[in-house]
């Protein structure tokens, strides 16, 4: 294979990587984004309403309204970004 033809079959496939990296990144920045963006909606619903007695039922709704694909998902994500469970964040923030 010629030189300029070896050069620009290693263009094409350095292009098609660098675009598959950036898609990557971006859709991974994206749901960070969206999942950052539910946990604060989350977070101050449970602060703002001490009365909630925060039990699965509440849970699967707070999910629900705040943009998490279920309670499970919620619960996911407030362990991992804060380090506990609803509940308990509901808990420390009431005091």
């Amino acid at each position: 294979m010629p030189a300029a033809s070896r050069a620009a079959s290693q263009s094409g496939k350095l292009r098609t990587l660098i675009q598959r990296f950036a898609t990557e990144r971006r859709e991974r920045s994206t749901r960070t984004q969206r999942d950052d963006r539910a946990l604060r909606r989350a977070s101050d619903y449970l602060r703002d309403r001490p009365e909630l007695n925060i039990g699965l039922v509440e849970l699967v709704a707070v999910a629900a309204m705040t943009g998490f694909a279920d309670q499970s998902h919620l619960h996911r994500h407030f362990q991992r970004s804060l380090g506990v469970t609803p509940g308990e964040y509901q808990r420390r923030v009431m005091g």
